[in-house]
Formats: C-alpha cells, sequence, structure tokens
C-alpha cells in the first residue's frame, strides 16, 4: 500500500521534516497506485500528524516526534506483521517500549488492586491455571497473557486506560511474544509459576502490603527486560563480527 511505503520511509528518515513529496500524478506512477487510493492513504498521513497537505502549494513532512500520536506506532507494527519484510522496529525502539511498558502495566496492576473483586480474582487464575497446563504451546500462552492484560485493565475500570490499552496492542503483542518466546522451556514454567505466587500472595496479603508486591513485580518485569537488552545486543555484535569475517573471506576468494 502506498500509505505503508511513505510510513516506513518517514519512520526510516529518508523522508525528513520539511521534505515536499512528489506531486500526486508522479507518487501514483512511482506507487503503483489509483489517485483514489493514493488521496485516501494521504488523508490517513495527514489525520496521524505526518504529513501536511497545502492545497495549491504540495505534500509536506512533518516531524512524527512533534506531531503523531501511538496510531503511527501502532501502524507501523501491523505494516511489519502484514508483510512480513525485514523489522522497521530497529532493538533502540524495542528497548524503549520496554520501558514504556514497565512503567505503565505495573501502574495499571496496583490500580486494579484496589477495586478487584473475588470473581475478578478467579478470572485471574483460570487464565494463569490454563497457562500451566501446557506450557510448550508458546502461541497459547503468549494469548493468555494478552488476555489477562485485558481482565486487569478492566479490573482497573478507567476509560483512558483501557482505550489506551486498545491501541497498544500491536506493541503489547511485541513485548509479550519477546518475552514468551526468548525463554527456555525451564524460565517459561518459572516464570508461570512466579505469576501464580504473586497471585497468592496478593490474595493473603493486606492493603499495606500491596505496594511491596508491585515492587516486586516491576522488579521481574525490568529483569525481562534487561535480559532482552543483552540478547539483542549480543546478537548485533555477534552479526556484525560474522560479516566481518565474511568481508575477509571474500578477500580470500578473490585472491586478496
Amino acid at each position: 500500500m502506498a500509505v505503508n511505503t511513505l510510513m516506513k520511509k518517514i519512520y526510516r528518515g529518508s523522508l525528513k521534516p520539511g521534505d515536499k513529496l512528489p506531486t500526486e500524478r508522479r507518487m501514483t506512477e512511482e506507487l503503483d497506485v489509483d489517485r483514489g487510493a493514493l488521496r485516501i492513504g494521504l488523508r490517513q498521513l495527514e489525520s496521524m500528524g505526518i504529513i501536511r497537505i497545502r492545497h495549491g502549494d504540495g505534500i509536506y513532512v512533518r516531524d512524527y516526534m512533534e506531531n503523531a500520536g501511538i496510531d503511527f506506532l501502532k501502524t507501523l507494527f501491523m505494516v511489519h506483521e502484514a508483510e512480513g519484510e525485514a523489522p522497521v522496529i530497529d532493538d533502540y525502539l524495542v528497548n524503549e517500549i520496554w520501558e514504556f511498558w514497565i512503567m505503565l502495566f505495573p501502574a495499571v496492576v496496583e490500580m486494579a488492586a484496589s477495586k478487584i473483586s473475588n470473581r475478578d480474582m478467579r478470572e485471574l487464575t483460570a487464565l494463569l491455571d490454563e497457562e500451566a497446563g501446557d506450557p510448550g504451546d508458546r502461541e497459547r500462552i503468549i494469548e493468555l497473557e494478552l488476555r489477562s492484560h485485558e481482565l486487569i485493565v478492566g479490573m482497573a475500570d478507567n476509560t483512558i486506560l483501557t482505550l489506551l490499552f486498545n491501541s497498544c496492542l500491536p506493541l503489547r503483542r511485541r513485548i509479550v511474544s519477546m518475552q514468551i518466546m526468548g525463554m527456555t522451556g525451564r524460565e517459561l514454567i518459572e516464570h508461570i509459576q512466579s505469576k501464580r505466587a504473586l497471585v497468592a500472595e496478593f490474595l493473603s496479603s493486606d492493603s499495606g502490603e500491596i505496594e511491596g508486591i508491585i515492587r516486586t513485580f516491576k522488579a521481574r518485569m525490568q529483569g525481562y527486560a534487561d535480559a532482552f537488552r543483552k540478547n539483542s545486543f549480543r546478537s548485533a555484535a555477534s552479526n556484525k563480527k560474522a560479516g566481518t569475517l565474511t568481508g575477509k573471506n571474500r578477500e580470500c576468494d578473490n585472491g586478496l
């Protein structure tokens, strides 16, 4: 889609703030799209705050860091998942998403804790039991963890948080997928057991102990983020080293 191509160019910096896009006629040729579809896409980008359409003048790129919202990042994730191409989102941004998630989710859990009912706890416990029932089915565990997010934000009973969580679904799915897929089988079982232990601790605690449980939960999330950061940058360094060796091999093959 034309909108996807333009959005990726803007995110990657090949189209910079202040750049003027080609005419609609030229873009229809370059992007192989009809003018009606192009105009729909351009209006979508304008609504995201990443371009400005000046009638009679042209179309200009805006600074998405100053003007775009979470829907821009959400759409980038959706484009990547739909097209199955090289990641649009790099490890540096994923680290920022981790930071956002570590700040947001424990706060949501704390808000939900003050409003939770026995029925809510039964539903949450049932989800955790279902995870523990088949720890080998990682895709299923990812879906169950996302369902537990929705259950917890529902307990918080806050419209703004609910809408934000809806908008963040592609980001939440990416974080949970990285976390679950990056664990060994033993680590995954320990992860599920630790969540069950936290819920049990919560049920047996009084209100004064809730803050300590939340701190424990947040520290565990930070541990997952740290592990991802180490693994991702270790992998990047390994790939760089492999590329250097490949280059040396080419020199040898060329008789140099």
